[in-house]
């Protein structure tokens, strides 16, 4: 299992499934990027350029097969038995394709669990890839909001939160806060793949 070993985040565990890329090398054309099986799927699935208008039956695919890649993985991990419902961690911008919204939804039925939206958008924001633990935090400062209702039905229960990316850890310290300061429930998180450490480590 890959454990996410973060102490500051307040929860009851959290796990990502793989690295994202193992090496990005510089070519003339732009960046050529190794990346691990389900880094692959994972891009695929937010970028694919689909081609004769298959795109909406492809992404699905797509959803359903990384849905089921974490469904195989929780299934490994005892402290993930009897999850109540699964959230997601939202986009920072309206989207016409969703990302995680999908892969919950996939992701609860093979569960036979409940698919809730807990955290929502307070406020469009900026993209934090490439940018600083200092820039981080304040784009993320104020950035979800709780649906308390929906919270206090899951007290004391197992509640999934799903992200695709980890990178420092801060969307889920800032998620994982709200929730604990607003309810009891008990939080697991699960990123699909997970950021090198280094440029190319």
């Amino acid at each position: 299992m890959n454990i996410i070993k973060n102490t500051d985040i307040q929860w009851a565990g959290g796990w990502y499934m793989d690295i994202h890329s193992y090496k990005s090398t510089r070519t003339p054309e732009g960046f050529n990027t190794d990346r691990s099986k389900i880094g692959q799927i994972l891009y695929n699935y937010k970028y694919g350029k689909f081609l004769n208008g298959g795109g909406g039956k492809i992404r699905a695919e797509l959803a359903t097969e990384l849905a089921d890649t974490m469904f195989n993985f929780i299934k490994s991990e005892d402290k993930l038995k009897y999850i109540s419902t699964v959230s997601w961690v939202p986009s920072s911008k309206p989207r016409v394709n969703p990302v995680l919204e999908p892969i919950a939804i996939r992701l609860a039925k093979r569960i036979k669990c409940n698919c809730d939206e807990l955290i929502t958008r307070k406020k469009n924001r900026e993209s934090v890839k490439h940018k600083s633990q200092k820039e981080i935090n304040e784009i993320l400062d104020d950035a979800f909001e709780l649906n308390i209702q929906a919270c206090k039905s899951y007290d004391h229960k197992k509640v999934l939160l799903i992200d695709d990316l980890f990178r420092t850890g801060t969307t889920f310290k800032k998620i994982a806060k709200l929730i604990k300061d607003n309810s009891s429930i008990c939080l697991y998180g699960l990123a699909i793949t997970k950021t090198r450490t280094t440029s190319n480590d």
